[in-house]
């Protein structure tokens, strides 16, 4: 741990040297840059800059001075950084190797335990094993009784199937014959409908047939009664006065009469 907590300081401190190192750098860099400037600007004006190039250049060697002492910080720091680190990788092959180690300690002491454990427990597990053959005696009677009980109801299974498909087969005949009724019931609601406007059809025509029939008995009584009409008025003159049978008959009278007869005469045409 105190390996450790040092080679984290010493990283830390690395880790600054370097940024102080890279801040140096662009110092240089940017007093470079400046000195180009001013060994320009002096090429004109070499009076006006020289107390700032003396500056400069004092500050310049300043700071080199300061570089070379962190450089050589920065190499003490780094071969401190190797060591440790060369220090941090033994250590963790010793560990890995203690750990091992204690891995091999446990898995021997529980070897020992476990064989402590069956050295004890072996009369247990003989009296254990007497129990578990009286068990299996046990329970191949009982397997011997269930494949008995199986092999009943096996047939029993066997049987319930067959009746089973006689069922289905039943429940397919049946299905069969309604699908064959509904058809049937389809078929005969198509010839009821049919029939019926058959029906219409020749009820339709049969009043058509008796309205024209209607129509021409009234033709034919007028024309039966003005026949008779004009026989009745040919035939007066020659009667006898006195006879009162003779009278002819009222112009209603003979109309019944003669739709009486005509009715009765289509009555009897209509018949089948």
């Amino acid at each position: 741990m105190r390996d450790h907590t040092s080679g984290a300081n010493v990283e830390e401190r690395l880790r600054r040297s370097q940024m102080e190192l890279q801040w140096i750098q662009r110092q240089l860099a940017i007093i470079g840059a400046r000195n180009k400037h001013n060994h320009h600007l002096l090429a004109k004006c070499k009076s006006r800059y020289e107390v700032s190039s003396q500056q400069a250049t004092g500050h310049l060697v300043h700071n080199v001075s300061r570089f070379r002492l962190l450089e050589e910080r920065n190499r003490a720091l780094r071969l401190e950084v190797a060591t440790l680190r060369q220090e941090k990788q033994q250590y963790r092959k010793l560990r890995a190797k203690l750990h091992a180690a204690l891995q091999e300690k446990n898995r021997l002491n529980l070897e020992l335990i476990t064989h402590h454990l069956k050295t004890s427990k072996y009369d247990q597990v003989r009296s254990d094993c007497d129990q578990l053959r009286q068990t299996l005696a046990v329970v191949s009677q009982e397997r011997d009784v269930a494949q008995q009980q199986k092999s009943h109801l096996q047939g029993r299974v066997e049987n319930l199937e067959q009746v089973l498909k006689h069922m289905q087969e039943a429940v397919e005949l049946k299905q069969q014959l309604q699908t064959e009724h509904e058809q049937a019931l389809v078929a005969l609601h198509t010839k009821q409908k049919e029939i019926n406007q058959l029906q219409k059809v020749k009820v339709c025509d049969l009043e058509q047939r008796c309205r024209s029939q209607s129509d021409h008995f009234h033709q034919l009584s007028n024309e039966l009664l003005n026949f008779r009409l004009q026989s009745d008025t040919a035939y007066i003159p020659k009667r006898n006065p006195d006879s009162r049978s003779q009278f002819p008959l009222s112009s209603e009278q003979r109309r019944s009469q003669v739709s009486l007869g005509f009715e009765a005469h289509t009555k009897i045409e209509q018949r089948p």
